[in-house]
């Protein structure tokens, strides 16, 4: 299995960028949420989980940035 977890310094690091978008302050929220789980990292449940929880902000944030342009498109 050859998943890409991004290590606690990264997220570390996400979690410090200031910007004025809600989009990325949502996704900073999510990723700091997500730092803050306990995973174990030496586990295959661990890379699933952590995978899976990518997915959801992956698709949510997707989603929510469709709408806006939809709705930016309609003004």
């Amino acid at each position: 299995m050859n998943i890409k977890i991004p290590t606690f310094e990264k997220l570390k690091y996400i979690r410090q960028i200031q910007t004025s978008s809600p989009t990325q302050r949502k996704k900073i929220k999510i990723l700091i949420s997500l730092e803050s789980e306990n995973y174990r990292n030496n586990t295959i449940e661990g890379i699933k989980k952590v995978s899976q929880k990518f997915a959801q902000i992956k698709k949510s944030l997707y989603l929510r940035t469709a709408f806006e342009r939809k709705r930016k498109q309609k003004q």
